[in-house]
């Protein structure tokens, strides 16, 4: 007979105030047995069915008898541990950063994740497939006013496209723009595809420099017109410097577009442009946060399955507009790499939610991860703890749940090409 037995009007799966380090004692000897005792059905149910070994076959009976189940609504066997239950966090397929992008759709609709930035290729280092002197996820001006053809290998008529790999302010990659002639040439790159929502105020920045002289704009606007809003920027400095614009979306529209705009003779850099509603949470969208609430989720697993085997946790550490990009091998996506470890904490917090963190087993060493939880935990003054303090975060995170590795090699190889057998995994 078997029995399932929750009390009437009990929910086993509320969400519980989080204990203080020193107070936590993680999963019972009885919740680990049990656990380890469920995954050793399901392990011999799904070998025998699938035929792999013919040992553990043999150990399943055939009894093809009809079976009853009772259930005993009176009594109370136990009840389910929070941490069973939870979520995992990934950087995949734009979970969150929505504006993840593969090699092959440069300019496709960005539909959004958790983190609020709109920009594809904010930092121009994602290549130029199109051979127009462009950054990926950028057009330029000549796509805009049908003069495409003018530019050959990014160069037109006194002007010249290029990305500049030795000059640039963020993690390896600035867009550069040459103008040659008198003062009044001019040239501008476009993003494109944005949805915009009526009623609602952006916030904008981008990071430029120049060589000679010059000036610069940005402007905001649709496809077909109107320019919705245009931010003048009448001196340039041959340092980076830091400029910042806003505006309020007249309409609701999905052919949302950025201009950045440069204007006089030499050289003119641009990198680490960002545009995001002015009402995010510490970056993360409000509307998601709000949708997410609700779902009262006790643990949250980051930086997620198979690509956790490939991250390097410092690179997602310090000012975002500085970090690389990076390509992601596992899903064949570029990652903005502006959600790190930081990012994180301040999610799973706002959520209310247990942090677990994974640490990389495929391509990290075992000083990798323990700088990491040195990062996350310590308290004393340490190498890891000055360096959590200058970005910003001097108290440390708690974290309690780590783990080494999530998903065996042989899945993340292997799996989504050919298949994934349940032995392995056992293994």
């Amino acid at each position: 007979m078997f029995v399932a037995t929750p009390l009437p009007g009990k929910n086993y799966l509320h969400k519980q105030s989080i204990a203080p380090c020193s107070r936590f004692d993680g999963m019972s000897e009885r919740t680990k047995i049990s656990l380890a005792a469920a995954a050793s059905i399901a392990l011999l149910s799904v070998s025998a069915f699938l035929g792999l070994d013919s040992d553990i076959r043999s150990l399943v009976a055939d009894d093809r008898s009809e079976a009853t189940i009772e259930v005993d609504a009176t009594r109370t066997l136990g009840e389910v541990p929070l941490y069973i239950f939870g979520e995992n966090l990934e950087h995949e397929h734009g979970a969150i950063n929505g504006n993840e992008q593969n090699q092959n759709n440069a300019h496709g609709l960005h539909t959004g994740g958790i983190w609020a930035e709109m920009l594809r290729d904010r930092k121009f280092e994602e290549g130029d497939l199109d051979e127009d002197g462009v950054a990926n996820g950028w057009v330029p001006e000549e796509r805009i006013t049908n003069h495409y053809d003018d530019l050959k290998q990014g160069e037109g008529p006194s002007r010249r496209y290029r990305i500049d790999h030795r000059e640039y302010y963020g993690g390896g990659a600035s867009q550069a723009i040459d103008l040659s002639g008198d003062e009044t040439n001019h040239a501008s790159i476009y993003q494109i595809l944005l949805h915009f929502a009526k009623g609602r105020r952006y916030a904008f920045y981008v990071y430029l420099k120049q060589s000679s002289t010059g000036t610069a704009w940005v402007e905001f606007e649709k496809l077909g017109g109107p320019v919705y809003a245009r931010r003048d920027l009448p001196s340039l400095s041959p340092k980076w410097q830091k400029y910042t614009a806003e505006f309020v979306a007249p309409e609701d529209t999905d052919q949302g577009r950025v201009r950045i705009a440069v204007q006089g003779a030499g050289t003119f850099w641009i990198d680490s442009a960002s545009l995001m509603p002015a009402d995010t949470i510490r970056g993360m969208r409000r509307d998601v946060i709000d949708a997410l609430k609700p779902l009262d989720v006790p643990l949250i697993r980051y930086p997620g399955g198979c690509f956790a085997d490939t991250y390097d946790w410092r690179r997602g550490i310090g000012p975002r507009d500085q970090r690389p990009e990076f390509y992601s091998s596992m899903w064949n996506e570029w990652e903005p790499n502006d959600f790190g470890i930081d990012e994180f904490m301040d999610f799973a917090r706002e959520l209310g939610s247990e942090a677990h963190i994974t640490t990389n087993y495929l391509t990290g060493t075992p000083e990798d991860a323990g700088h990491w939880v040195q990062y996350a935990n310590d308290s004393a003054n340490t190498a890891m703890v000055r360096l959590r303090s200058r970005n910003g975060h001097r108290d440390h995170y708690c974290v309690k749940l780590l783990a080494v590795c999530i998903e065996v090699q042989e899945h993340c190889l292997i799996y989504y090409i050919v298949v994934m057998y349940v032995y392995t995994y056992a293994h």
